[in-house]
């Protein structure tokens, strides 16, 4: 389901006819697209916090600079 404001629905349709198939990043600032990058096969998208939560499902401990664990 699209949420669409200034037709941006249209804009990425038509970004994505140029792509070749697989994944793609589209940066969105203000209601535009301003950048479109392909991820590559070896390449894994995240938010930092679910970044965090794989690597203390894998058993690791995750520190910031003062040595305080990440809650």
């Amino acid at each position: 389901m699209w949420v669409v404001s200034g037709g941006l629905v249209s804009d990425i349709e038509s970004v994505a006819d140029g792509l070749p198939d697989g994944r793609a990043l589209i940066t969105i600032e203000q209601g535009q697209i301003v950048s479109v990058r392909i991820v590559g096969d070896n390449e894994h998208v995240a938010s930092l916090a679910a970044l965090l939560d794989i690597a203390k499902l894998a058993g690791y401990e995750i520190v910031n600079s003062g040595n305080k664990p990440y809650n």
